[in-house]
């Protein structure tokens, strides 16, 4: 440690900012875009963090111009990868064109089938990367091959889609297996996430939503309780619990699409009888290639094709007949002209009257309740409906480019349509809620409940977002069925879901679509973010004074604590010490950075020495807890087995061959107590699978060079503001009044 400099509050302040917030250059120009100063520190942030941990998650809210900060990024690389929906692949080249930044472009849904090389990219974008939150699909292992050694900008404005680990398997594909042991406050480290607030930008306030309550038949859904279980499949398949689950949720859609999920239902039974009836039993990949989309089935393949051969068809073909026959019996008993769809009908006409001149999408999560509603209102006019099949007009099919431009033409860079030909309603499936812009929209409405709360806010995304012309977008949701409400739980689940990504990330601008269970705390990401922007005002020093040695000063304030700037491993890292404790919780230091404000006050010495060295043991701490692998960067796991596996090559190496050995493996140990990506750590574990070979040389190829700034132990306290509670002099203590 250096010596201390009491120096001006204002000077200490300058250099805890200049610290924290320091960061490459963006130029604000990026072809013939502009980036908007958020956009500008968000890329500036991410370049950091690329570069000191190889990764980072984009999570701004939605609407905010993530796209152009991952192009602004990729702008440095000369060959940068982006992995999106195939859905997305036109808008990403339309930007890419305008930032005049190549890139290249894989679909999300091909990853798994035909990966790209590692050699073809010096970075990976990964846009709406939600997609990649479950570790165990095949797009997963995809990714995490190509991200091994290539730096990856993760980018969702929803990462949380259902628990923690979501961001968790996100942030894993660069932090490795730690993430998972990383406390919310250190993953927060890896985050850019603002929202209105932190960027100043003019978007449209969120109003609603405004629930539309429709009648219902409660007898469906006696029915669908009442019926008898499913048989699987030979390979299992689903459970007749989670089927009447599927079917509940349907109805609560639209009855419309319940008959036609009662159809598809119908045909696997009637493909799974006929199997049995000739003695095979088949898997649900038989059944599914037997059947089509419209509920009919091939009748004529299951005795053929199945090889599965079935020892107790009696009784399984006996279930399943009962299984069949309920469902027949349930589909006739559905009234040809649903009362319940016509009032969902009416209600899209009743919001087009209430907003006579305005866009309005409309969104569902089934493809026949999207058909339901578009057949009842076309004739009105002005009408789309787009779904994965494509996008349908009064007039017949049209491109999916087409609906778009007719309904979106200023999103879209369109020119303005006929009066004849826009479409001032489109109604979607949930297809059309990732990554399109629709900002022409000044409408959402929600034809049903999805289960995930990022699913309510990536709709209203597409028109709340920056380029709207509307000062306000309305929001509406057709009320689900009451009973089924009681038997599914939807409301509740999507307010737990809204509550864990609220804790992992921070809340959304866009208002919840129910009331929140309880009030909560800022996340680490929110108290990070609030960080920034108090840091932010306090004045920028000259490069020169921010390296200088240790400065001190204190302020006046309601109570004691300090402000302290370390910087470990080349690093900035901030802390809080309130009564003699040193902590890192996000939460503790934007509490004592808004108190940091005051005026200059007396800075006691024996005060100045009891904060400087309570730091200094902190710093301490942390550098051996990380050394000795117990700290969240060590691979304390893996790294015992490979040290294992390294002291018994040590141990069988010749006499004269272990010094030069045992120098090797000692880097090896070291280089293992640092971070690296979750794709070497999967070929380490393969190392240690495998049995042949010259275990320390293929070791020490997969771990790379060893990079200079590896082994840095360096750590110091640059900057130390210490709040001093100073009491005014016409105070006095209550006693001495007496």
């Amino acid at each position: 440690m250096g010596g201390i400099t009491v120096a001006h509050p204002d000077v200490v302040r300058g250099v805890i900012a200049g610290e924290w917030l320091r960061a490459d250059s963006v130029a604000v120009e990026l072809g013939s875009i502009t980036l908007r100063p958020h956009q500008v520190d968000a890329a500036r942030r991410i370049r950091a963090l690329l570069a000191r941990a190889g990764g980072a998650l984009l999570c701004d809210e939605v609407g905010l111009g993530k796209t152009y900060v991952a192009l602004a990024v990729a702008r440095a690389r000369a060959r940068p990868l982006v992995i999106a929906p195939a859905s997305l692949r036109e808008m990403w080249e339309d930007a890419a064109a305008k930032a005049a930044v190549a890139v290249r472009i894989v679909s999300t849904e091909s990853l798994g089938r035909a990966r790209p090389a590692r050699n073809e990219c010096d970075l990976v974008i990964v846009d709406e990367a939600h997609y990649f939150r479950s570790s165990a699909a095949k797009r997963y292992a995809a990714l995490v091959s190509l991200t091994a050694r290539t730096p990856v900008l993760l980018v969702s404005a929803t990462p949380v889609h259902n628990k923690r680990s979501d961001v968790v398997a996100l942030l894993s594909f660069f932090l490795g297996s730690a993430a998972s042991e990383l406390t919310d406050a250190d993953l927060a480290r890896y985050m850019v996430r603002r929202g209105q607030t932190e960027i100043g930008a003019s978007l449209p306030r969120v109003r609603g939503a405004a629930r539309l309550p429709v009648p219902h038949d409660s007898a469906p859904l006696d029915l669908l309780l009442a019926l008898p279980p499913p048989v699987p499949p030979r390979d299992g398949g689903l459970a007749g619990a989670l089927v009447t689950h599927t079917l509940v949720r349907l109805w609560a859609s639209s009855e419309a699409a319940l008959r036609e999920g009662l159809r598809r239902r119908i045909a696997k039974a009637v493909a799974l009888r006929v199997a049995l009836e000739e003695g095979r039993y088949p898997t649900s990949n038989d059944l599914r290639s037997w059947t089509y989309g419209d509920g009919s089935v091939q009748l004529g393949f299951p005795s053929i094709l199945s090889p599965g051969q079935s020892q107790d068809s009696g009784s399984m073909l006996e279930s399943v007949r009962e299984h069949e026959r309920a469902l027949s019996e349930l589909l006739c008993s559905l009234p040809r002209e649903s009362v319940a769809d016509d009032a969902r009908v009416d209600q899209l006409r009743a919001v087009r009257r209430r907003h006579p001149h305005k866009k309005i999408v409309a969104f569902s999560q089934f493809t026949d309740t999207v058909a339901r509603l578009y057949r009842g209102i076309a004739p009105d006019g002005g009408v789309a409906m787009l779904t994965a099949a494509g996008a349908r007009i009064a007039g017949g099919p049209i491109s999916r480019a087409e609906a778009l431009a007719r309904f979106a033409p200023a999103a879209c860079s369109a020119p303005e349509p006929p009066a004849s030909e826009a479409i001032s309603l489109l109604i979607a499936t949930d297809l059309l809620s990732d990554g399109v812009n629709l900002q022409d929209a000044a409408v959402v409405v929600h034809l049903d409940l999805p289960w995930t709360a990022a699913t309510l806010e990536q709709r209203v995304g597409r028109a709340a977002r920056m380029g709207s012309p509307h000062r306000e977008v309305f929001v509406y949701a057709i009320d689900p069925p009451a009973s089924s409400e009681r038997l599914l739980g939807a409301e509740a689940i999507i307010r737990r879901k809204a509550g864990l990504a609220a804790a992992s990330v921070g809340a959304s601008r866009i208002p919840p679509l129910f009331a929140p269970l309880a009030s909560r705390p800022e996340s680490n990401v929110e108290s990070a973010e609030a960080i920034r922007r108090t840091l932010s005002e306090w004045p920028a020093l000259p490069e020169q004074l921010a390296r200088a040695e240790t400065l001190c000063a204190a302020v006046a304030a309601d109570r004691d604590a300090a402000l302290v700037l370390t910087v470990v491993r080349g690093e900035p890292r901030l802390a809080a010490v309130c009564e003699a404790r040193v902590s890192a919780s996000s939460a503790l230091i934007n509490e004592v950075a808004a108190m940091a404000q005051g005026e200059p006050a007396p800075a006691p010495t024996a005060l100045i020495a009891a904060v400087v060295n309570d730091a200094k043991q902190w710093i301490e701490n942390q550098l051996a807890a990380s050394d000795a692998g117990d700290s969240p960067s060590g691979r304390s796991a893996l790294a015992g087995r490979v040290g294992e596996r390294l002291a018994r090559c040590l141990a069988r190496c010749p006499r004269h061959e272990r010094s030069r050995r045992g120098q090797r493996i000692a880097a090896l140990r070291l280089r293992l107590q640092r971070p690296f990506t979750l794709g070497v750590e999967r070929e380490i574990e393969e190392l240690l699978r495998d049995g042949e070979g010259d275990f320390v040389e293929q070791l020490a190829l997969v771990l790379g060079e060893e990079r200079p700034e590896s082994n840095d132990q360096t750590a110091e306290i640059r900057a130390v503001l210490i709040l001093h509670r100073v009491c005014p002099p016409e105070w006095e203590p209550a006693e001495s009044k007496k």
